[in-house]
């Protein structure tokens, strides 16, 4: 009788986990979070993306659901497959010197990020290699920090991170 009982209360289990995991329409973290990524960025944006996830989350969102075509997203890890750094290169002639570095060294650095960042405004995600002259460049948003052309002060970050807390407040509501 328990061993049978045992199968049965297996079987239970298993048919909720994998209920749990069929059920993505309960699931909405990742289209709140390409939501708050996409729409909180400055028109004609430029986004420089290193981790594989949020580059494939945000290029699905793109081509498949259509969200802000005008934001140029440079995949880092994908610049050596086929043509991505050519097609990035021709959406914004301004992204070369940032393309060179990153073919070079295999991070962006402080001129090529500046320089981008005169043309269009520019969003990152943190590099863990950047020196502390690129981290003055930086100011925290929502879902990415912000580069500036000119380093930033400790006032000017200050007033970032009180925005970056009002905006947490409302994508974590």
């Amino acid at each position: 009788v328990l061993l049978v009982a045992f199968h049965v209360m297996l079987i239970a289990l298993i048919a909720e986990q994998a209920g749990d995991r069929a059920d993505r329409g309960a699931h909405a973290g990742a289209s709140l979070w390409t939501d708050a990524a996409l729409g909180d960025v400055d028109a004609s944006s430029l986004l420089v993306v290193r981790s594989p996830q949020l580059e494939m989350r945000l290029a699905s969102a793109q081509f498949i659901e259509g969200v802000r075509p005008d934001v140029v997203v440079l995949p880092l890890s994908w610049l050596g497959r086929g043509s991505v750094a050519s097609d990035a290169a021709f959406r914004e002639r301004a992204v070369e010197p940032v393309l060179r570095t990153v073919a070079l060294t295999g991070t962006a650095d402080e001129f090529g990020l500046a320089s981008l960042a005169d043309q269009r405004h520019l969003y990152v995600e943190a590099d863990p290699a950047w020196d502390a002259r690129v981290a003055a460049h930086l100011s925290p948003e929502v879902a990415w920090m912000r580069f500036s052309p000119e380093p930033l002060g400790t006032i000017d970050r200050d007033v970032a991170v009180e925005k970056m807390r009002s905006g947490w407040t409302r994508l974590l509501a």
